[in-house]
C-alpha cells in the first residue's frame, strides 16, 4: 500500500506536521496557506513548510 502521508528518506521516516499546525482546517486537507488543498511535497514530509512553499501566501507552519 502507498501512503502519501509517510515518506522514507536517507532511512528516516518523515510525516506531515500538519496536524499540529495552527493553520490546519479541521478534518480537510486545507489550510489557510492552502484553501484548495496542501500540496503532497507538504503532507508526506518531503518539504519542511518552515521554510515558503510556492504558493503558500506567506504562510508558514505554526506549532499549535
Amino acid at each position: 500500500m502507498n501512503d502519501d502521508r509517510f515518506h522514507w528518506d536517507d532511512a528516516r521516516l518523515l510525516q506531515s506536521p500538519c496536524p499540529r499546525c495552527l493553520h490546519k482546517h479541521r478534518n480537510a486537507a486545507t489550510c489557510a496557506a492552502f484553501p484548495n488543498g496542501i500540496p503532497p511535497e507538504i503532507l508526506n514530509g518531503r518539504h519542511d513548510h518552515r521554510t515558503p512553499y510556492p504558493g503558500d501566501k506567506g504562510i508558514l507552519f505554526e506549532e499549535l
